[in-house]
Formats: structure tokens, sequence, C-alpha cells
């Protein structure tokens, strides 16, 4: 996943308006049953930071997963929602059920960056991280929501799903996938968010040139003014939709990640040669 985001730190959102039933594992190829739904499946990691791929049992990755992308402190129910969804994420790119190797890592199923697949932390990491008797504590919890979800996945018409999850809803709710991709996923539904609206991690402000503006966005604007940031449309959630820079135009969510904006609910003003971000 899919995905447009940070590590989850605070909350976890799944954009589903209806979750479908959580099945004991039921993969696009080969789904098992009895005795094959405790085998111990191994995907190929590559670790972005060493710059290598290592193969390691699908249930010990989701250890490191969960440490990466939940606080440990949060309740074990959490924990339990978040390797469901991670465990779904990472089988749903695994070749063993049949996925294609994306370009970005052909080598490898999935990838650490956060930013493209999903957070993973070493052992040793966190040990240095937490100390050792945190460690101690906080890993044996770990565990034991990977554990007491295992075999455990989220399906969709008997097949796995693609459940993109982020940190926060950023104020207004989640949106429909066709909003943010410009495809509908029956399952990805915008929900509405009643707990972010205090949140100051969800403000942020940044300033640069519109030289700098124009360069980000595939190096110029072409055609159109180089002054002129023109919103065309925006979603129910007043999300950039589209976005007009100069002659060029770009979907909402193309445009925050080309600029490096933490949210497409993003205003601005223009003084002199600098614009002016507030998300």
């Amino acid at each position: 996943m899919k995905r447009l985001m940070l590590p989850a730190a605070a909350v976890f959102i799944l954009l589903v308006l209806m979750l479908p039933a959580l099945l004991v594992w039921n993969a696009p190829r080969h789904p098992p049953a009895g005795p094959e739904a405790e085998k111990d499946y191994k995907i190929k990691m590559l670790d972005t930071a060493a710059g290598k791929v290592t193969e390691l049992p699908l249930e010990t990755y989701l250890v490191g997963v969960l440490a990466a992308e939940m606080p440990a402190e949060f309740s074990a129910e959490a924990l339990k929602a978040q390797v469901l969804a991670a465990r779904t994420y990472a089988a749903k790119r695994m070749a063993y059920f049949g996925a294609v190797p994306g370009p970005r890592h052909p080598e490898a199923d999935i990838c650490t960056n956060p930013v493209h697949c999903q957070a993973w932390v070493s052992p040793d990491t966190l040990e240095s991280r937490w100390g050792k008797l945190k460690y101690a504590y906080y890993y044996h919890k770990i565990r034991q929501a990977v554990a007491a979800t295992r075999g455990q996945v989220l399906t969709y018409a008997g097949q796995l799903i693609d459940p993109v999850y982020h940190g926060s809803c950023g104020r207004r709710g989640t949106e429909d996938a066709g909003e943010v991709w410009g495809r509908e996923v029956p399952y990805l539904r915008g929900v509405e968010c009643k707990w972010e609206a205090d949140n100051p991690k969800n403000r942020a402000e940044r300033q640069m040139t519109m030289a700098e503006v124009l360069r980000l966005i595939d190096g110029g604007a072409p055609g159109g003014k180089p002054e002129a940031i023109t919103v065309l449309s925006q979603t129910a959630a007043g999300r950039l939709k589209e976005v007009k820079v100069g002659g060029r135009v770009l979907r909402g969510s193309n445009f925050r990640s080309a600029l490096g904006l933490g949210s497409a609910l993003v205003s601005w003003h223009i003084s002199g040669d600098t614009v002016y971000f507030k998300t």
C-alpha cells in the first residue's frame, strides 16, 4: 500500500467503511487449512538502512513492524488491530501468495521504508531504544499481540485487502480511495474522525520560494504565470483534489507529495517570491 504516509505513531485508522470479516489465512494462492495455517511463511525483506535483503519468518518480521508502527504502550487490542493490518499488507505483497515484486525492490517482497512499504526495527535497535528492562516487557507484549492473531488477515470477497493505514486522520476524517488515487476501492471509504481536532502534530507551517515550488513540480510549470497556484477542486473533507500550478494541473495528492507537505488539507499565501504553506 499502499501506501501515503509516515509510521503510525498516535492513531491507527483504516480507510474502511465496513471492515471485512477476519478469517484464518485466506491468501490469493493455496489458502492453508489445518496444520498448514501454522506454517512459518518466509518473507524477503529489503532493509533499506542496511542495503541488504533478509529472508525471515513472517511472524518474526511482524514483531519488528508492530514495534515500529505503533507505540508499545498502546492497549493489547490496538496492537492486535495494527498487526492484522500489517500481516495483511505483507501477505498481499509476498511472492509466495502470487504477488509480483515491485520495481523499487524486485529482489524482495517488501522494504523497511515506511513511505513505500512498512516500517521495521530490529530487536537490537529496540533494546537500545527502550533499555533492557522496558525491552523485556514491551517485546513480550508485542510478541503476544502477534501470536494472538497468528494466521488472521483481512479479506474482502475472499481476497486479501490492501489495508492502507496511517498515523493521523488529519482533523477532518479520511477519504474515499477514488478521491486520493482516482480509482474506487469498495472497502476503502472515507469515515468521520472526531479525535484529532486538537492534535498539534496535524498542524505545520512551511515556506519555500516559488522557484523551488516550480522545480519540485517536475522541473517547472510552463505555460502559465509562475506566481499562480490555484485550487481547482476539493474533496468532501476539504483536501486538495486538483490544483493548477502555472500551466500544469495536478492531483492534490501528487501536489502534496511533490512539495513534501504533511497533508493535502493545506492552505497558502504568497508574499513576493515566497509561498507560505499551512497544513
